[in-house]
């Protein structure tokens, strides 16, 4: 049989096609040789994160603690009208009590910095934080320090979890398939988001300072203990969550009207969760009004700070007193209704 050029170009053609087929499959050398390099990229990668002797939080093992917490907001506006018939607006203040095992409990230290005088004389909200991070340490509380970038990196427990996310993330790019910590939170409505929307339909009657920012840190009284965490994402914060569970999280530090709200790992990216159920993200939220800053100097009134507490009693969270709540309240058969039993 003669060969002519038509042949020739004929079995280049198919060639051509059985050798891009064996690229796609992983068979040819080429792609051997590639993925070994990918690896050895990888590797090289992995070297650069920093080593730390650190291991994840665990829930201590101990006899169920429980946390009952006074709290107040803002229910709908009554309405009533006067003798002549002309309707008005009448304002209830909300009040009521969640009691909750601590191991549903995350606590979010938001941008608790250092002052330059904490330690001849701290002020009294940092002595309130401090003894209330005491309180719930020794509870069953999952503790969370979410300072600031680049202040956050400062701390190995952040470098140490931002690799977990970030690979569950990388993940999530190659399988096109969410983490479990993004992806099943429809799982987490819990008894704790129920009552609060039970509640809520109820009719019941400093600043930052202007040192740099890389010069920051998190006050010598809130220091993290190595078994605790220190986060600034989302991702973080959600994996945290799922991870222990959380169905409640109580937030102090600064501000209200800032970095509280704001903040990746604040309460708006919270609240503003949509699920792949298209549901909002199920999980209560409590600030203590008396270890969170609100508000700058030239707007420190009273009037102001009360606005401030309004709003959040309205549109955003639970709030709270760290003084008014106790730990470790026994739990009693005959509670009623109204509490939560775990």
């Amino acid at each position: 049989m003669r060969f002519t050029k038509t042949h020739l170009m004929f079995f280049f053609f198919v060639g051509t096609l059985v050798g891009v087929q064996l690229v796609r499959k992983n068979l040819f050398p080429y792609n051997i040789l590639r993925m070994w390099r990918k690896s050895l990229n990888e590797k090289k990668d992995n070297s650069q994160h920093i080593s730390a002797p650190w291991v994840l939080p665990k829930k201590k093992d101990m006899d169920e603690s429980y946390a009952m917490i006074p709290i107040e907001y803002l229910p709908d506006y009554e309405l009533r009208s006067d003798t002549t018939g002309n309707m008005y607006y009448v304002e209830n203040n909300g009040m009521d009590t969640l009691i909750i095992n601590t191991a549903y409990i995350g606590l979010v230290l938001m941008d608790t910095w250092a002052t330059k005088d904490e330690k001849v004389s701290p002020p009294d909200y940092v002595l309130r934080q401090k003894r209330f991070l005491d309180q719930a340490r020794q509870s069953n509380m999952s503790i969370i320090h979410s300072p600031n970038y680049p202040v956050v990196e400062r701390y190995d427990q952040y470098h140490f979890l931002k690799k977990i996310v970030q690979d569950s993330l990388d993940q999530y790019e190659l399988n096109r398939q969410a983490p479990i910590f993004l992806k099943d939170m429809q799982k987490l409505e819990n008894d704790v988001f129920r009552k609060e929307k039970v509640i809520r339909k109820l009719s019941k009657a400093a600043s930052y300072k202007t040192d740099p920012m890389e010069d920051r840190r998190i006050s010598a009284y809130l220091t993290p203990n190595e078994d605790e965490y220190v986060l600034s994402s989302y991702e973080e914060l959600m994996y945290v969550i799922w991870r222990h569970n959380l169905k409640l999280l109580i937030y102090i530090g600064g501000a209200m009207n800032e970095c509280i709200l704001t903040r990746p790992s604040g309460i708006n990216r919270l609240k503003n969760s949509i699920l792949q159920n298209g549901k909002a993200l199920p999980i209560s939220i409590i600030v203590l009004e008396d270890c969170s800053l609100i508000g700058e100097s030239i707007m420190d009134s009273k009037m102001y700070k009360m606005a401030i507490i309004e709003l959040f009693k309205r549109n955003y969270s639970l709030i709270a007193n760290s003084e008014k709540i106790k730990f470790n309240y026994a739990i009693k058969k005959n509670l009623d209704s109204t509490n939560i039993e775990n």
